[in-house]
C-alpha cells in the first residue's frame, strides 16, 4: 500500500554515505551483472526491454529516473545510427546539468537494438518514415509493456519537488531479486561504475563527468591524477559491462 513511499526513499538513498552499509552498497562483479541479465532474459515478461535496462544501468551509471526520461533521440541519430557519444540532457539529469552519456558498449547496443526492433514490430511509438528506424524520436527510449511512457510522479515536499518513477524502480528490484542479489538496488550500479573507472585510472573530473557527481572529495582519495582525453574515456566506459 505504501510502495510509492518506499520507491521514493530508495531513489534518494545514498548507500556510499552510510558507514558499514553492508552488501547493499557493494559493487557488483561482471559475473553478477551477467547472471542478472541471463535471469531476466529467462523470466521477465518483457525480456528484451528489461535486459537492455539492466545493461544501460551499469554501462551509463545513470540513475533509474534519468533512464526513464531518456528518449529515442538520445540513443539514435535521424539516420538510425547509435549515438556512441550522446548527452544526458539537462531536463533528463536529476541535478539539471548536462553531462556526457556514452552508448559505446557493443553488448549494450545489441541489447537496446533488440528491444527497439521489438518496439517496431509491435508498433510502439512508431512513425511511417525511415528516420530513427521508424521510431518517433520524442518518445521515451524505454516504454511500459503496453507501449506507454513510464509514469513519473511529482511530489512537493516543502519548497522542493521530488520526481519518482516507481515502474522502473520495480523493474530493477525484480531483476535483482530474480538473480538472488539480496540487498542490491539500482543505486549500486553507480558504485560499480565508479570503482571500474577508478581501477582504469580515471581522475575525479572524469568520474564526475560520467556520474554527475557534485562532491569531488568523496572520490578524490580513490583515484589517480593522470588526465585522459574524452576519446580514451569513451574507451573505458565501453568496458563497464
Amino acid at each position: 500500500a505504501r510502495k510509492d513511499h518506499y520507491f521514493e526513499a530508495l531513489e534518494h538513498y545514498r548507500p556510499q554515505r552510510v558507514i558499514n552499509a553492508g552488501k547493499g552498497s557493494r559493487a557488483l562483479t561482471r559475473e553478477d551483472i551477467e547472471h542478472a541479465v541471463a535471469m531476466t532474459r529467462q523470466r521477465s515478461r518483457c525480456r528484451d526491454r528489461d535486459a537492455a535496462l539492466l545493461l544501460v544501468l551499469f554501462a551509463t551509471a545513470a540513475k533509474p529516473l534519468e533512464i526513464a526520461r531518456l528518449e529515442v533521440r538520445d540513443y539514435l541519430t535521424d539516420d538510425g545510427s547509435v549515438r556512441e557519444e550522446s548527452l544526458m540532457r539537462a531536463d533528463v539529469a536529476i541535478n539539471g546539468k548536462e553531462r556526457p552519456l556514452f552508448f559505446a558498449s557493443a553488448k549494450v547496443v545489441a541489447a537496446v537494438d533488440a528491444y527497439l526492433e521489438e518496439r517496431v514490430r509491435r508498433g510502439q511509438g512508431t512513425k511511417t518514415w525511415t528516420k530513427y528506424r521508424g521510431l518517433d524520436p520524442d518518445t521515451r527510449l524505454f516504454l511500459t509493456g503496453n507501449g506507454h511512457a513510464m509514469p513519473i510522479k511529482v511530489r512537493a515536499i516543502g519548497s522542493r519537488k521530488h520526481h519518482l518513477c516507481g515502474v522502473i524502480l520495480g523493474i530493477y528490484r525484480k531483476a535483482f531479486a530474480r538473480a538472488g542479489l539480496k540487498g542490491v538496488s539500482a543505486l549500486c550500479a553507480r558504485r560499480t561504475a565508479a570503482i571500474r573507472l577508478i581501477e582504469s585510472g580515471c581522475d575525479v573530473d572524469q568520474i564526475g563527468a560520467v556520474l554527475g557527481l557534485k562532491e569531488r572529495n568523496s572520490v578524490r582519495h580513490l583515484i589517480q591524477n593522470d588526465h585522459q582525453s574524452l576519446q580514451s574515456l569513451k574507451a573505458v566506459v565501453r568496458e563497464l559491462v
